[in-house]
């Protein structure tokens, strides 16, 4: 087995370090407030938290779901 040095080991995660920053702030930071925004009711400036209303409204909303399916 090929064995590196500590400074081999030190300049790999060195490299992989901006793409790994890259996916947590481009990607897993914006998943995580839109998933919280989702039981808050948001206009811009205040927010209100309502619990799972907005999936209660969403799933009971016709269009919702003629979009999903494409139906209409």
């Amino acid at each position: 087995m090929f064995r590196q040095s500590k400074s081999q080991t030190i300049a790999c995660y060195l490299m992989i370090a901006p793409m790994i920053i890259g996916f947590l702030v481009f990607t897993i930071y914006p998943v995580i407030w839109n998933m919280r925004y989702a039981f808050f009711d948001f206009d811009g400036v205040t927010e209100i938290y309502n619990g799972i209303e907005n999936f209660k409204r969403v799933f009971r909303d016709t269009q919702y779901w003629k979009s999903i399916f494409n139906l209409g």
